[in-house]
């Protein structure tokens, strides 16, 4: 038998008036009877634009455990990630952080994080590939971005996976695991984390005090990923407009969590959702 929470979020799709934003789109707490607790407790689904989060202080009930079958893990092979090394000139990121930060600080980004730069496909040539290492070594996949001449994202182009767009491997099912896991492996300083892989690159040159790792995501922080850093001591850097959503995450690990950007931000830089590298920049 496993501990849970007196109330849950509502899986149903029912929504209500935001407390704090006042849009529908409010998910409240119920019980196991199907009560909903006080309107003030739930979570809005706009993450980023609103990020209201009120959870209730309850009472504990035994619940049954879910049984979660785990997938295999599945591998891309070192030696096509290895290819990917060429090219860098190319790219429009990598020109672009060589004319902020020069050329051999860049150099040694690329060597620390094993970037890669698509030639194999078409439709991605050039792109960025952030490859996945983990603490074993084994790359998970690399997920390939688009980014332009000023060094942000092309969100006209879909990133995609280095699995999807090589035939190679048909069927393959990745489970990530951190960018730049493979940096912790007999390195104890101090971990930071933050959503983007760009971000932890250009961090881990103004602050190499710290492992600078990326979630992928804004929701990048479940548990089997994260169990890789039990004992720990970690950091994280949310971007502006996600720091509630990574307080709670960061009081279930026993993180710290940083308000750098919180306590500084205008209202202009919280609505373009800056994070710590534009800062650096």
């Amino acid at each position: 038998m496993a501990v849970d929470f007196k109330f849950k979020l509502d899986t149903s799709s029912k929504k209500f008036r935001c407390p704090n934003c006042g849009k529908k789109t409010f998910v409240r707490y119920r019980d196991e009877k199907g009560n909903y607790a006080a309107d003030i407790f739930g979570r809005c689904d706009r993450e980023v634009n609103c990020g209201y989060l009120n959870i209730p202080d309850n009472e504990k009930v035994i619940v049954a455990p879910k049984i979660q079958r785990r997938k295999k893990l599945m591998f891309i092979d070192y030696e096509d990630a290895v290819k990917t090394s060429t090219r860098f000139e190319e790219n429009n990121l990598i020109n672009f952080l060589v004319d902020k930060l020069g050329y051999d600080a860049v150099d040694a980004i690329v060597e620390r994080y094993r970037i890669g730069i698509d030639q194999t496909f078409p439709t991605t040539q050039n792109w960025i590939i952030w490859w996945q290492f983990d603490v074993d070594d084994n790359c998970r996949s690399g997920k390939l971005m688009k980014y332009g001449p000023d060094g942000r994202r092309d969100k006209s182009q879909s990133s995609t996976w280095y699995h999807k767009v090589n035939p190679k491997y048909k069927g393959f099912e990745v489970t990530q695991c951190f960018f730049g896991e493979h940096l912790i492996v007999g390195n104890q300083n101090k971990i930071a984390i933050v959503e983007s892989e760009k971000t932890a690159c250009i961090a881990s040159h103004f602050m190499p005090e710290f492992i600078w790792l990326a979630s992928g995501s804004l929701t990048g922080l479940g548990y089997h990923k994260c169990k890789v850093l039990k004992h720990r001591h970690v950091t994280l850097f949310p971007d502006l407009g996600a720091f509630d959503k990574w307080k709670v995450k960061a009081s279930e690990y026993g993180w710290n969590i940083s308000r750098a950007l919180e306590d500084r931000a205008t209202a202009d830089e919280r609505e373009l959702g800056l994070d710590i590298a534009d800062y650096l920049i």
